[in-house]
């Protein structure tokens, strides 16, 4: 189904982003934006936050729902290539991994066949939050369900667009709270980690050895960064060992799920690694994960890749913690 007009409203654990795209001839130009607040744990505060977002999208608005990390499981299965009744086979597996109740969750897959085998991305959402969140949504006459997605996939279709599909690409987006780490061959999730250890936990840990508050914690990320510049005063310098020292359990984790992807799946290097998230905020983080990985590294600032209508404040971009993973979402099915 295309379409000319989308909504996206992105579900974290910490905040609800929300935004639209149009298309107009060949041009996707983004024209509303909203953020707000938001504690997984006060889950019915999301009437609230529906009725507003409702209220900014207008007249018969298609929404694209998109899952961020809470209550959502994702695996990847990996069968012999042309094996018949994949679905049978997943919904068995999956049974037996998490020992779930099947008719408690909402379950979707993509398949395919790369070299010998066939690979298998699946995502289950529990019914009883999708019912509440379905429930809120269709107390709104104006707005439609369009589709529900975990925010991963979201983040697929983003890249997607953005880079060649051909290489191998290993992802990374750093949250507040967690950091996704995935591999993208073709249009398929080859490799996936959910590392629960985020930009807070970062900021925590830079805070604790190095004695400081929270703000001078924010400053020298900033600031100082990754990369170890030769200029660098001993203060400076200090506070670059303090960083790449709490950096190092990312490191390890990144490390692994490249030796996955080649060893033990046998799928090939990586050629390039992208970031995305609160990652983009550390000042050089890109060097210094290029040279320690020995692969080109690109920031994904979908900010200043996308067309904004003259409309949208365009500073609230740096206050939405989702706003790639909603724009992702809002990409779908686009004429």
């Amino acid at each position: 189904m295309n379409l000319k007009k989308t909504h996206s409203l992105v579900i974290g654990s910490k905040q609800v982003d929300y935004c639209s795209i149009v298309k107009k001839g060949k041009r996707s130009i983004l024209n509303s934006l909203a953020y707000y607040d938001f504690n997984f744990d006060n889950f019915e505060e999301i009437d609230e936050i529906i009725e507003s977002v409702s209220e900014i999208a207008g007249k018969d608005a298609l929404f694209n729902l998109s899952i961020m990390g809470h209550n959502v499981i994702k695996h990847i299965y990996f069968y012999k290539k042309g094996a018949a009744n994949i679905k049978a086979n997943v919904l068995r597996d999956l049974k037996s991994d998490y020992e779930i109740q099947l008719q408690d969750y909402l379950i979707d897959y993509e398949a395919e066949e790369l070299e010998d085998k066939k690979v298998v991305f699946t995502a289950a959402y529990p019914k009883g939050d999708f019912d509440k969140l379905y429930g809120f949504i269709k107390k709104r006459k104006n707005i439609r369900l369009f589709s529900l997605e975990i925010g991963m996939v979201s983040v697929k279709r983003l890249i997607n667009s953005f880079y060649n599909k051909n290489e191998t690409k290993l992802c990374i987006r750093m949250d507040k709270d967690f950091t996704n780490i995935f591999a993208l061959k073709g249009d398929i999730i080859v490799v996936s980690r959910e590392i629960q250890y985020g930009f807070d936990g970062f900021v925590d840990d830079i805070m604790e050895s190095g004695g400081v508050d929270k703000q001078k914690a924010l400053d020298v990320l900033e600031n100082i960064g990754l990369y170890k510049d030769e200029n660098f005063t001993q203060q400076e310098q200090q506070a670059n060992e303090i960083i790449t020292a709490s950096f190092d359990k990312m490191s390890i984790e990144i490390q692994r799920t490249i030796d996955y992807l080649s060893s033990s799946r046998k799928m090939g290097g990586v050629n390039k690694i992208i970031t995305l998230g609160f990652l983009n905020s550390i000042k050089k983080s890109d060097v210094y994960l290029s040279k320690l990985f020995s692969v080109g590294v690109e920031k994904l600032e979908t900010a200043k890749m996308i067309e904004f209508d003259s409309s949208v404040d365009f500073s609230m971009v740096k206050d939405m913690f989702y706003f790639d993973v909603a724009a992702g979402a809002a990409m779908r099915d686009l004429l």
